[in-house]
């Protein structure tokens, strides 16, 4: 889960272009790959977001509609090897408030462990029996002490690097060692276990009912697919931050993860029951500055999806708390700017409304791309190539969730929603609402 270091007048109907979401559903998946027993108990549709505890006060927590969600997970504790648990920086003063609205809401409460940064030494505490034993009893410490309901494990990445984690060819193994171990025990079988995974298979996992991932799925409650920064300032071309299709797209333009109906696709075929794979969707997109040349094509009529840009230039989006970024960050790597733009921060800067419609901004050209099932804008007037995530893009990705029988979805985050526009859009394309 990360941010990579991260309208002269609309150009009229036909920048618009959006296809009937009806039209654009994907061919419902294969879910009979796996023949695992799914406790239908425990079946239940589950609405959830992440909280990153680093800007949580007491406030802005009382602002979300808590009571619109089924799951709630704060971030992040990070590993330390001395397998302690450290949430220094994640605001712990704020978690306690987290876990009483969820309480008072009927809302379960998870604590994810890791995150970009936070994962660094996960593949060594858990490359031994005693390793994972005192992991282990860390985790049901921790749980206990802050009284949340589950743990999520948010490993980027086992098996292949992440930040500057370090990483092993028995990471998936020992993950699900660890998992079990956990499971087994008297406090983590009353807990929530959930894991997080990229679009893309993990390295070293096969694509075909993979005995570890078969494994690893029996013992989690769900398993989250992060379907967003499928592309950034790591990709030879921009394109849709969040794709839901990708069957559009070039071999060239198709990224590792390239959309949700790949990774379900993909996921599914290893071995994790649809119903239990939970689609993660953002609220935020990412910036690119392109020339216009290559951000429109037939004169203005259209932008396009997957322009080239340019890479030494890193804008600022909404995100970006830090204006004059400097230095390196913690594993020694230039900081800059994130280009980061939330949906609140696109409505802030005046580029959309409050429900997501267009405004009339000078210079600037909105697309829904009908693929990707995603908006993308773009300002001429600072060269800024804008990909985002808005309450019809949500809505699509809700009936993908319903048409595919996933467990549900999750939303990075909470916070980067307008009066729940985003949050209403997705549930009710669910059906859940």
């Amino acid at each position: 889960m990360k941010y990579f270091s991260t309208f002269a007048a609309l150009a009229a109907a036909s920048l618009v272009g959006a296809t009937p979401l009806a039209s654009r559903s994907p061919s419902t998946l294969n879910s009979s790959t796996t023949s695992l027993d799914i406790d239908t108990a425990s079946s239940s549709p589950i609405v959830a977001s992440w909280i990153q505890g680093w800007h949580t006060t007491n406030d802005t927590l009382d602002k979300l509609s808590f009571s619109k969600y089924t799951h709630m997970t704060y971030g992040f504790a990070e590993p330390l090897n001395d397998f302690s648990l450290d949430l220094s920086k994640s605001n712990p003063d704020s978690l306690a408030h987290f876990v009483e609205l969820a309480k008072q809401n009927n809302v379960k409460s998870l604590l994810s462990l890791g995150g970009w940064y936070g994962s660094r030494s996960i593949s060594t505490l858990v490359a031994t029996q005693e390793g994972r034993e005192s992991f282990v009893r860390s985790i049901i410490l921790l749980a206990s002490d802050r009284g949340v309901d589950g743990i999520e494990f948010d490993w980027e990445y086992p098996n292949e690097v992440g930040a500057c984690n370090v990483h092993n060819t028995a990471d998936t193994a020992n993950l699900v060692a660890l998992v079990k171990m956990l499971r087994n025990g008297t406090v983590g079988r009353d807990l929530i276990l959930t894991s997080t995974v990229s679009g893309a298979l993990w390295q070293g996992t096969q694509a075909n009912n993979d005995s570890q991932i078969v494994e690893l799925a029996e013992n989690l409650d769900y398993i989250s697919i992060m379907n967003y920064d499928v592309f950034g300032y790591f990709s030879a071309f921009a394109g849709p931050n969040a794709p839901l299709d990708d069957s559009c797209a070039t071999k060239e333009q198709m990224n590792a993860g390239s959309s949700a109906t790949s990774a379900v696709k993909r996921w599914n075929e290893a071995g994790v029951p649809l119903n239990k794979l939970v689609l993660g969707i953002p609220t935020y997109g990412h910036s690119f500055i392109v020339s216009s040349e290559n951000a429109t094509r037939d004169g203005f009529k259209s932008l396009n999806t997957h322009p080239g840009f340019d890479a030494t230039k890193h804008p600022l989006g909404s995100q970006d708390h830090d204006t004059t970024p400097t230095g390196n960050d913690i594993c020694g790597v230039p900081n800059v700017a994130s280009g980061a733009w939330d949906f609140a921060g696109l409505v802030s800067a005046g580029y959309i409304d409050a429900s997501g419609t267009p405004q009339n901004k000078t210079g600037t050209y909105w697309m829904f791309d009908s693929c990707s099932q995603t908006p993308m804008l773009y300002d001429e007037s600072n060269k800024l190539w804008i990909t985002y995530d808005d309450p019809q893009s949500f809505r699509a990705k809700g009936e993908f969730v319903k048409t595919q029988g996933l467990r549900g979805f999750a939303a990075f985050e909470a916070y980067g929603d307008v009066n729940d526009v985003m949050l209403d859009a997705v549930r009710s394309g669910a059906g859940l609402s």
